[in-house]
């Protein structure tokens, strides 16, 4: 209870007071129950005063009045002359500030009206939001409600983008459990959320309380929501369809991919990978399968909210190789093929090897052959052995003067290819032969050439040879047009202008050099030629690394070639990335043409100036050999600094390296934090 302070009376001795009671409140009908009381009292003591006459109370802006009658006497302990009971209605908001005012009309004393004023307790009124649970577009969100009645009711809207306030309806109590439209995730085409917000409005009845309230919150595309993808995929060369399958090192795919976004959503990027090389564009063509047997076609999509969507394939690649003849041999003989250095024939001996595309590459075989010093070749076509894709017992017999020895060339043909090979059908053995028509002389084979000195047979000198001998006063020249897989004969050959290097095959830069060959064994030792081979390419110029290579040769002259591997170490590539899953970097060099491997060097980043920096390097070597056995298959990078710890996942093939989707998060594991975000992949070193 509060009291007003004394207020005064026609007489100097009578004074009166206000006193406002609050005795309970509703908060339903937003009311409290009050009781205005108004208080009499002598300021002396000893005096009694009475009479008749009505006190009058405004209270709240309406008057009420109560009779004094004698018998209620106004001494110095006070009386009660008017005492109200009543209900007050609050404001909307729940706050009320109640006035009353008093006077007297009596036959002993009167008074003015004076007013007293008494702030009441507020009543709670418009609810707020409680928790809410749920953030998913399509999915169910609860809106937990704290309101201050039971019997109060609440209308709620919601608005994301530029759908305007949507009403839910002005049912709800305690929560509210909507599910927003999955037609909503087009007001947010290029990101997976948005703003969302909310409006609550109190309700008792159909009279507003208080306040309509208002919260936002974050609410998300689903997860499941990515765009769709479909691709065809052709043969771009047009064989698929003849031999029923595409063909290795010859056979490009050509795909093209449809793709759409999803609820406004479009599409960004187009990735395919085939034959393990990634290309971009929405239709592409491959370069020419390497691979053969089943082989994955990978399609990818990736919309603007980030989202993608992948869809793989798989073709048929038929094996393929180029046709070879592993081994040709020429011998006199007799008519029938019995071997005989005095023989009047020839015979080719010869085994070859062709793939047969689902028995559809047609393969033919020609043999040329003419005396060593003619001018033209007879052409013969060995039909027996067409379409003959592996030959192991291959023979033809021709007539052949004893005096001269003959060219001879053997072609296989397929559909796609040729391959040659040469060699030299001798004479009729003699040891030591004069030319009949002019000034020449043979060694272990009939003489046939003018102004000459031949050599039938393997030739050892055991003393210093004089005088201008062939290839010792000056290099060999190699010639436009040449091809260095065939410089396999030990010795220093020279290519002295850029212009005809430009038009030499397989050099491993196009420029004016030294080719040194040197090998461990060659014609003397072996009859089928040099065995162990090595190349060494030296530009003449300090400003070009020089090369080196090697080649073997088995029992049937079948040459393995390997790559060149550059003298020194070289950058494979350079940038800056964390090599998330998206992130594949393809090597300058595969790691296969590195003297010993690669070396991988990471660094610190400042991810707030999104920039590396020269600080906190870490480098990890790869050796070539991995490529041999795991080519393709995961490694594990783990990185210590001062203020972090990092793990980073790569998979290592020859040509490039892929990432993992989790090279950039930051994680606890078993105690231990990582900040993959703190180092990125700078450079990649041959070595």
């Amino acid at each position: 209870m509060a009291t007003s302070g004394y207020m005064s009376t026609s007489n100097r001795y009578i004074k009166y007071t206000i006193s406002i009671s609050q005795n309970s409140q509703s908060i339903s009908g937003n009311t409290s129950n009050v009781t205005v009381s108004v208080r009499f009292f002598r300021t002396n003591t000893g005096y009694t005063s009475y009479g008749t006459g009505t006190v009058y109370c405004k209270i709240n802006g309406t008057t009420y009045s109560a009779g004094v009658t004698p018998d209620q006497k106004i001494t110095n302990g006070g009386i009660v002359l008017f005492s109200r009971t009543l209900n007050i209605s609050h404001n909307a908001d729940g706050s009320k500030n109640l006035t009353c005012s008093a006077w007297i009309s009596h036959n002993v004393v009167t008074s003015s009206e004076q007013s007293y004023s008494q702030t009441l307790s507020t009543i709670p009124r418009a609810s707020s939001f409680g928790s809410i649970s749920g953030n998913t577009i399509g999915s169910s969100i609860t809106v937990n409600i704290n309101r201050a009645s039971s019997s109060f009711t609440h209308q709620v809207w919601y608005r994301f983008g530029n759908t305007g306030w949507v009403d839910l309806g002005s049912s709800y109590g305690a929560s509210c459990t909507f599910t927003p439209p999955m037609s909503l995730c087009s007001q947010v085409p290029n990101s997976t959320s948005g703003l969302f917000d909310l409006c609550i409005r109190t309700l008792n009845g159909s009279s507003r309380i208080g306040d309509d309230a208002y919260k936002s919150i974050i609410i998300y595309v689903p997860s499941t929501l990515s765009p769709s993808l479909s691709f065809t995929v052709s043969d771009v060369t047009g064989y698929f369809n003849t031999y029923g399958g595409y063909i290795q090192d010859i056979s490009k795919v050509k795909t093209i991919i449809t793709a759409s976004g999803t609820y406004g959503s479009t599409i960004s990027s187009y990735y395919v990978t085939v034959d393990g090389k990634n290309y971009s564009g929405a239709t592409t063509t491959s370069g020419v399968l390497t691979s053969s047997g089943a082989v994955d076609i990978l399609a990818r999509v990736i919309d603007s909210r980030g989202r993608d969507t992948v869809l793989g394939k798989r073709i048929t690649v038929l094996a393929y190789s180029k046709p070879k003849i592993s081994m040709l041999d020429v011998k006199r003989c007799n008519s029938s093929g019995v071997p005989n250095s005095g023989g009047d024939h020839l015979g080719v001996f010869f085994k070859s090897d062709a793939t047969p595309l689902n028995s559809k590459n047609k393969v033919t075989f020609t043999l040329r052959y003419k005396k060593t010093s003619a001018t033209s070749f007879t052409s013969v076509t060995l039909a027996k052995y067409t379409n003959q894709y592996s030959v192991t017992n291959g023979v033809h017999i021709f007539q052949a003067d004893k005096a001269f020895s003959y060219d001879v060339e053997l072609i296989i043909n397929d559909n796609f290819a040729s391959s040659e090979r040469n060699s030299t059908g001798p004479s009729v053995k003699k040891l030591v032969s004069l030319l009949s028509n002019g000034l020449g002389v043979a060694f272990g084979k009939i003489a046939e050439h003018k102004n000459e000195v031949e050599f039938g047979m393997p030739t050892r000198f055991s003393a210093d040879t004089y005088g201008n001998v062939y290839g010792l006063n000056g290099l060999d020249q190699i010639p436009e047009g040449a091809d260095i897989n065939d410089y396999i004969n030990p010795g220093c050959y020279s290519i002295p202008w850029n212009t005809t290097a430009e038009k030499i095959k397989n050099l491993p830069e196009q420029l004016a050099c030294r080719l040194t060959v040197t090998s461990t064994n060659g014609v003397a030792l072996r009859p089928e030629g040099y065995t162990y081979i090595r190349q060494k390419y030296e530009p003449y110029t300090n400003t070009h690394p020089s090369y080196t290579r090697e080649i073997t040769r088995n029992d049937i002259g079948e040459k393995t070639i390997g790559p060149w591997l550059r003298d020194g170490q070289k950058v494979l590539w350079t940038g800056a990335v964390y090599m998330h899953e998206v992130h594949r970097i393809e090597l300058s060099e595969p790691v296969s043409y590195q003297k010993n491997g690669i070396v991988l060097v990471f660094s610190d980043y400042n991810e707030a100036a999104s920039t590396p920096t020269n600080t906190g390097f870490y480098n990890f070597f790869i050796p070539k050999t991995y490529i041999t056995l795991a080519n393709g298959a995961g490694v594990n990078f783990n990185m210590n600094g001062m203020w972090y710890n990092v793990v980073k996942y790569l998979y290592i093939a020859n040509t490039y390296i892929q990432g993992n989707e989790y090279n950039d998060d930051n994680f606890s594991l078993g105690g231990i934090s990582y900040t993959n975000k703190s180092v990125v992949l700078r450079y990649v070193i041959g070595v």
